[in-house]
């Protein structure tokens, strides 16, 4: 939907498409004062839109991880991380045993690691998240030629910190 990317501002837009890893960019932007919390790590279901962008049957079994972000006890960023069974192998299948680790620390471990940022994804109303944000990040990450899907939704109180700051840009 452009009208709404177009509402973006341009620190917005920056944030919503960099690549790299969002955990090393989030320890710069707030001189390591970022943390981090699991809500949970489980066997699950894809969302349609999940198993659409993973090329997977829906309702297809998948690693899920879901993990907020945290600057001084305000929620920043929530992020979803959907893994496919079939991407669970090798050295891949260290994913579901890192617990409250960042997946950021672990995946850009990899030399061979591959990011592909997706369009930017609109949550509509009746999306499960649709209350936390209206835009989100997604990338698939092939690690050690596995892929999997990162959502990454950038709440308020986090653009408001960075359109204060002129320097808060990903790095």
């Amino acid at each position: 939907d452009m009208t709404l990317q177009t509402e973006l501002s341009p620190k917005q837009r920056e944030w919503l498409t960099s690549t790299g890893s969002l955990t090393q960019q989030l320890r710069t932007l707030t001189n390591g004062e970022i943390n981090h919390q699991l809500f949970l790590a489980r066997w699950d279901n894809a969302l349609e839109d999940e198993a659409l962008a993973l090329n997977i049957s829906p309702n297809s079994d998948v690693w899920l991880r879901e993990i907020g972000w945290y600057y001084h006890g305000t929620l920043w960023v929530f992020a979803r991380v959907v893994i496919p069974r079939s991407s669970i192998q090798n050295e891949a299948a260290q994913l579901t045993k890192i617990g409250n680790q960042s997946l950021g620390d672990v995946l850009f471990q990899d030399p061979t690691l591959k990011q592909q940022i997706l369009p930017l994804f609109t949550l509509n109303n009746t999306h499960p998240y649709a209350t936390r944000c209206k835009i989100a990040k997604r990338s698939i990450f092939t690690f050690h030629d596995q892929p999997l899907l990162v959502t990454e939704m950038f709440l308020t109180p986090f653009f408001d910190f960075v359109e204060n700051h002129t320097d808060a840009i990903p790095r």
